[in-house]
């Protein structure tokens, strides 16, 4: 069979009608040069046949070709590869060793070393095994994190093939379990090679693959690659998940657990997972289930004896202390024989087990630029009030007093605010540039604002550096007025002063996604108050506001707007529509309408045609706005029936 393009004896046909022929040709310069080299690949090497090829991407322009037997491969530079769709869904800051997790917490040398050890050898135990989830769980603050931490490096010294997935609430990035099943491939294809371009093909095949539910991503992308290896590759896989409560979804967590107990009920496949948690409701009842408990060890740490516990806090304190008394700026204006025996039993009585009191008290004692035995001294001053029924009395009058220290608690409440708001409103801001732009600071100091929180917030002068709870404790602590009192952030409350923020900051460079996803969520869940009015009315345009990805903004922004209350006959509502109005009445509205049509709304069409007469509006908007005002009529005409017919 000739090519049609080859010369033939035959008439001409007729020439595709206009329409047909521009479509053709967008299709053959964007996206026929993937196409037809798989066309090639499929076709092209059957011998002894000749094999048409149809517009080719790269033998475009050539005519009277015809190709005959061979094997011809073309790979287009738009179509990308699975490895780089995999990265781009990978939470980077989840890795056991990842970079942006500053100084992780890990077990002090000589401490956990029973649960340690009995963890390791139940991972290292391949005969007969039963067992493939082991559930560490514990109070906030037991330690649980510097043990998986600790766990997971210690198996990869020993050359195990590990993968970790690190859940923080707090950090956008890593508070679901959207990103999970990516960032455990990527590490999967690490430490086994061998399943590299199974997983890459099946990404190529399906690159929608990671917005599919989370189950067939681990079918397809973790166990599938397994099963697929030969049987003397199969080495045992262990994956660390850690922080499964602090996922924001409970249905997700529940979920997770169940996905992890139908792997290790249902396939031949050797791999370990390694869960900690804190032992909430929904977590406990999700182990719970019958096809969970027949493969499941659990590690209360909450069981562990106090005195053991204690001795190891003690241990963990004399090291510290020792350090300071080397390194500290002012270690030459210690006193020789601090602290007093009688300090450290202290901090141990009032740790009551948990490692993160006696980790915040350290990290208070040795702030920088401050004296260590003053410092110790305040500590021990603080004395809880009616804590008889407060498991956390001691660590939240800790909390409370490096809280008092702050100056400038109102707009130090308002950055913990955004901070805390990730998981609720689902945007993210954390890098010190961005805070310091949105609260109209000078750069350098939003350092100074949290440098007395520096014990429990991580902030340093590097526009690259996040700003970032040392620990799921503080915002626990926050969000709990019966623990933290005049501390406590109400979160709507703060979220409706984020707004204000928000349209009355002039922030000097263009608006990020975030930002505009922000105001689209706060607006949606706001109260028609005075503030909020008097914000929106101060409210200027920014041509960097719009741009083509985000033209949805205005839009969304507006329809909710309209349907805040303020009494005020909508003068707020018009002075935004004025605002982009006049924007839009300057730019090519058929391409916006192409776009978003459906949520831009109807007065802005009628203010952009009064402000410039001469734009032209596209015939299928007016027809839109001509049959939604029919259907309009339809329904009123309905609901007026209804009532005369139930009314009277």
């Amino acid at each position: 069979m000739e090519s049609e393009h080859a010369g033939r004896d035959e008439p001409m046909a007729r020439p595709p009608h206009r329409k047909h022929r521009k479509a053709r040709q967008r299709r053959n310069s964007v996206g026929s040069e993937s196409s037809d080299s798989r066309s090639l690949e499929d076709h092209g090497s059957q011998r002894g046949r000749s094999n048409t090829v149809r517009n080719i991407g790269m033998l475009n322009g050539l005519r009277n070709v015809m190709i005959s037997g061979g094997t011809f491969t073309h790979n287009s530079p738009n179509r990308r590869g699975g490895l780089e769709i995999l990265t781009e869904r990978v939470a980077r800051a989840a890795f056991h060793n990842s970079a942006q997790r500053i100084d992780p917490p890990r077990c002090h040398p000589k401490t956990r070393e029973d649960v340690l050890e009995t963890m390791f050898e139940w991972i290292m135990s391949s005969k007969h095994r039963e067992e493939w989830i082991l559930w560490l769980n514990g109070a906030a603050g037991a330690g649980k994190s510097a043990i998986m931490q600790t766990l997971a490096e210690r198996c990869v010294v020993t050359l195990m093939a590990v993968a970790s997935f690190f859940f923080f609430r707090t950090d956008s990035t890593r508070n679901s379990i959207d990103p999970l099943v990516a960032t455990l491939a990527y590490q999967l294809i690490l430490a086994i090679p061998e399943v590299s371009d199974h997983i890459q093909h099946i990404i190529e095949n399906n690159p929608l693959i990671f917005d599919q539910a989370i189950e067939f991503q681990l079918q397809q992308l973790i166990v599938h690659p397994y099963l697929n290896l030969p049987a003397h590759l199969r080495r045992p896989f262990v994956v660390f998940i850690d922080g499964l409560d602090e996922c924001v979804d409970h249905a997700q967590q529940a979920n997770l657990i169940k996905f992890f107990g139908d792997i290790a009920q249902k396939h031949d496949v050797p791999i370990i997972f390694v869960i900690a948690s804190r032992r909430e409701r929904q977590i406990e009842a999700a182990f719970g289930k019958e096809h969970v408990t027949g493969v499941l060890r659990t590690i209360p740490l909450d069981e562990l004896s106090l005195a053991q516990t204690s001795s190891e806090i003690r241990l963990y304190l004399t090291d510290k202390f020792d350090e300071i008394k080397k390194t500290h700026p002012r270690k030459q204006d210690l006193p020789p024989n601090w602290p007093h025996k009688s300090s450290i039993d202290g901090i141990i009585e009032k740790s009551s087990g948990q490692f993160i009191y006696a980790s915040i008290v350290m990290n208070f004692v040795s702030t920088p630029h401050t004296l260590p035995s003053n410092q110790l001294s305040i500590i021990e001053n603080i004395r809880p009030r009616g804590a008889t029924d407060r498991p956390f009395a001691n660590l939240d009058e800790l909390y409370k007093y490096i809280f008092s220290r702050v100056e400038q608690l109102d707009v130090v409440k308002n950055i913990l605010s955004m901070m805390l708001s990730k998981w609720e409103c689902a945007y993210s801001v954390s890098k010190i540039k961005e805070f310091e732009a949105l609260f109209s600071l000078q750069a350098g100091d939003l350092e100074s604002l949290l440098a007395n929180l520096a014990a429990v917030v991580h902030c340093v002068p590097n526009t690259t550096t996040e700003v970032k709870f040392l620990h799921a404790s503080l915002g626990d602590f926050l969000l709990d007025q019966s623990r933290s009192g005049e501390y406590y952030i109400n979160l709507r409350a703060y979220q409706q002063q984020l707004l204000c923020i928000f349209f009355e900051s002039h922030i000097p460079h263009s608006l990020e996604t975030w930002q505009i996803f922000a105001i689209s969520q706060l607006l949606a869940n706001a109260k028609a108050t005075a503030p909020l009015q008097c914000s929106i009315l101060k409210f200027k345009m920014q041509e960097a506001f719009i741009d083509s990805d985000l033209f949805y903004a205005p839009f969304t922004i507006m329809n909710l707007l309209r349907n805040l209350d303020f009494g005020d006959c909508g003068r707020a509502y018009h002075h935004v529509l004025n605002i982009f109005a006049t924007y839009f009445a300057k730019r090519d509205f058929t391409t916006i309408y192409n776009h978003y049509n459906d949520t831009i709304p109807e007065e802005l069409v009628t203010r952009i045609k009064k402000i410039n007469p001469a734009i032209e509006i596209p015939k299928r908007f007016r027809k839109w706005r001509r049959e939604r005002a029919i259907s309009r009529f339809h329904r009123l005409k309905r609901e007026a029936k209804y009532l005369l017919d139930h009314l009277y």
